[in-house]
């Protein structure tokens, strides 16, 4: 059991348009949690920043800092929230067979890549048109700053900060496996739609 003070408030660091900040948001309201909200703006790479890097070297969000204590990844920020505000909604119950269920579940959730998807959305339009008032192209943009622009950026960043490089280094390589991923998903998605019609 964790003995964090609970009347510590939270600060979220997140973007709204993240899938992974989205649940982070949605578990800090299911459970009652008044909360400081700081946006990390994605469209402007604002998660490499160095500022950003020191709290989550990562390079990803949503992340919460609690007092102290920093937790990254939406799973272990669910997991914290349960263990430190423990008199609050549990978003993983105590009873065995249901705790099992939620964390199945939310196991499956975590295993869907959500750059996989939308490259399949990206490759097949005519599968997955894009909702309304989303301005044409999007999409394709979103992966373009994910795979290419974030690795421009981090190669020019770990010139200017030095002492920061090696945590640089490790997002461009994340985002290059990242990159030929999304390249075998197209591929295979190619592969599966070919000649299918809607």
């Amino acid at each position: 059991m964790l003995t964090m003070n609970v009347t510590e408030k939270i600060t979220l660091y997140h973007d709204h348009i993240s899938y992974y900040s989205q649940r982070a948001s949605l578990a800090l309201a299911e459970k009652g949690i008044d909360y400081d909200s700081k946006i990390v703006p994605i469209a402007n790479l604002a998660f490499v920043d160095p500022w950003f890097i020191k709290l989550n070297p990562a390079g990803k969000i949503p992340i919460i800092v609690h007092g102290d204590k920093v937790v990254a990844e939406t799973p272990r920020i669910l997991e914290y929230l349960d263990q430190a505000f423990s008199n609050t909604n549990q978003l993983h119950p105590d009873g065995s067979d249901e705790r099992k269920r939620v964390i199945y579940f939310r196991d499956l959730a975590d295993s869907i890549k959500v750059t996989a998807m939308m490259a399949g959305c990206v490759r097949h339009p005519h599968l997955v048109p894009e909702p309304p008032n989303f301005p044409p192209g999007r999409m394709e943009k979103i992966i373009k700053v994910g795979n290419e622009d974030v690795p421009n950026k981090a190669a020019m960043l770990a010139k200017e900060h030095p002492e920061l490089r090696t945590v640089y280094e490790q997002i461009i390589e994340y985002k290059q496996k990242n990159r030929d991923g999304i390249h075998r998903a197209r591929a295979t998605s190619k592969t599966l739609f070919q000649g299918l019609t809607v």
